[in-house]
Formats: C-alpha cells, structure tokens, sequence
C-alpha cells in the first residue's frame, strides 16, 4: 500500500506575507524610508499572489513608513486602513441585514404554517369531539 507524500512548505498567507512586512518596521540602519520601501514592495508581492492583505497589513506597512520618519507615508497608508474598516464594516452591516431578514422571513413563514397547523388541529378535535358526543348520545 503506497502512502501519499505529505508536501512540505511554507503557506504563503497573509499571515506570511505581516510576519515578513513586520521584519522591515524596526529596521535600523537603513536609508532613510527603506523599510517603508521594502514594506510596500512586500505589500504588492501579497496582492501580487491573490493573498488579500488585512488590517494588519496594512498598519505594518503604516508604522514602517511611520518608523522611517516619513509621516506623509504613514498617513497615507493609514488613511487606506481606515476606508479597509469601513468597507468592511459597510459590507457586514449589508450582510447582517440581509441575514436578519432572510431570518424573519423564515421565522414569519413558520408562524403562518404553525397557525395554519394549529387551525387544522383544532378542526380536527372539534370533529373529533363532536363524532364523540353523538356516539355518547346514542
């Protein structure tokens, strides 16, 4: 019986691409605005290979150019963070309200079959009672 060979890598994640972004914030030693340099390069190669960066990436790639002493830069990039957030949040909110109704629809749906069931069932035990009372009358 033949086993399958386990491949062995490294996952080229967002989680990857922060840690190796991480490694250029506290970089000494550099010309000046280097480490934000190599930051955003590091930046472009994560969308480069359809890794989606996260908040994270984004305040890494904020505090090396912030580091670096070029505040322009960490402006900007925190700029970019903040308009992440809100289309995130934007699009949670759209997703929660849509979840919500879908929910009450559901909810609104049982209702009315539970209704409806219970007008059958009661329908039925009032015939049931009164075939009863006639067979108890007779």
């Amino acid at each position: 019986k033949k086993q399958k060979k386990k491949k062995r890598g490294i996952m080229l994640d967002v989680n990857f691409y922060n840690k190796a972004i991480y490694s250029c914030v506290d970089l000494e030693g550099e010309e000046e605005g280097e480490s934000g340099e190599r930051a955003e390069q590091l930046f472009s190669l994560m969308q480069k290979h359809n890794c989606t960066p996260n908040e994270e990436s984004y305040r890494l790639v904020a505090n090396a150019w912030k580091n670096a002493g070029r505040n322009d830069k960490f402006l900007k990039w925190d700029l970019e963070m903040t308009k992440r957030k809100d289309s995130l949040f934007a699009k949670s909110d759209a997703i929660l309200t849509s979840t919500r109704n879908e929910v009450e629809a559901y909810i609104g749906n049982l209702k009315n079959k539970e209704m409806r069931n219970t007008t059958v069932d009661i329908e039925q035990e009032l015939e049931i009672s009164k075939q009863t009372l006639r067979i108890l009358q007779k």
